[in-house]
């Protein structure tokens, strides 16, 4: 009985310093050193800092490389295209991160497709809905010579 509460003590605190460990800082890395890569290490540092972004970031090592396209396997690598716009710093870092939540979240992922597909849909209605209601009214104005100098149909406007 002794032994089992002691061997349920050691795995509690085992889970705990390794979700402590797990959320410790980004390490922030450059691939050359260069200038631009230590600008970028620097800024993203420095926004990290500004904003508690634990809550969504899932890998903890990034690279900085010059050159690079943006990607986040195996390494969340990003270039240095942003440095001096924090804003756009910040949502290639979140976005990178994302690619490691929907990894480990495939059913997730798939739900939010499927979501964003049924939403997709309901707004190509409701615009296409609008835009012969437009249509309709506003060749109801123009007839009446509420508007004779709007004499076009809309349905030659290209939604593309």
């Amino acid at each position: 009985m002794e032994r089992n509460r002691l061997f349920r003590t050691f795995i509690l605190v085992f889970l705990l310093v390794a979700v402590a460990l797990a959320a410790g800082p980004v390490d922030i890395q450059t691939k050359n050193g260069n200038l631009r890569e230590v600008q970028a290490r620097e800024e993203l540092k420095d926004i990290l800092g500004k904003y508690d972004l634990s809550k969504y970031t899932f890998t903890r090592q990034v690279v900085f490389e010059q050159g690079a396209m943006n990607h986040a396997f195996p390494v969340l690598t990003m270039n240095v295209r942003f440095v001096g716009s924090d804003d756009e710093m910040l949502s290639t870092f979140l976005h990178e991160q994302l690619h490691w939540w929907l990894r480990d979240h495939p059913n997730e992922m798939q739900r939010a497709v499927r979501q964003l597909r049924a939403l997709q849909y309901a707004l190509l209605t409701k615009v296409i809905f609008l835009r012969i209601t437009l249509d309709i009214v506003l060749s109801e104005l123009v007839h009446q010579r509420v508007m004779p100098f709007f004499d076009f149909d809309l349905r030659q406007i290209s939604l593309h």
